[in-house]
């Protein structure tokens, strides 16, 4: 609580009548002030608040990122399972295109070489030499 004296020279009298009155009065949790003090005190409340207000912001930010540090930890997990699923489908691909070369393509030229005329030729596909990007690990 504050008391508004609005005076210096007022409290200067009043101290010089009881010289522990300004300990009295913070002892009963109030706090004297003169026109001088009071615009001094006003900002260091007003200071006060802004710091709790940055406290408390910096508490939020520091939740966030840690949030979405975690969110980030997840992703990267996905991410390593889909290069995973990629290179194994490059794989199947490529397994597939050496089968069609060596097991079909033989099969289909034996109905040319008997005489049958085909409207399109069979082109094999072409392998594929794209290997997914790594995720580096993390320090």
């Amino acid at each position: 609580m504050v008391l508004f004296i609005p005076g210096d020279q007022f409290l200067s009298a009043a101290l010089d009548l009881d010289r522990e009155l300004l300990e009295d009065a913070l002892k009963q949790k109030v706090i004297l002030a003169t026109p001088t003090s009071f615009v001094a005190l006003l900002r260091a409340v007003a200071y006060g608040w802004r710091q709790e207000a940055l406290a408390a912001n910096a508490d939020l930010i520091r939740e966030v990122g840690e949030d979405l540090y975690q969110r980030l930890a997840v992703f990267t997990e996905h991410l390593a399972r889909l290069g995973g699923s990629l290179e194994g489908s490059v794989s199947a691909f490529n397994k597939a295109v050496g089968s069609f070369d060596s097991k079909v393509l033989p099969g289909a030229r034996k109905f040319v070489e008997m005489g049958v005329s085909p409207k399109k030729a069979l082109e094999p596909p072409t392998p594929l030499e794209i290997t997914p990007r790594g995720i580096p690990p993390q320090k």
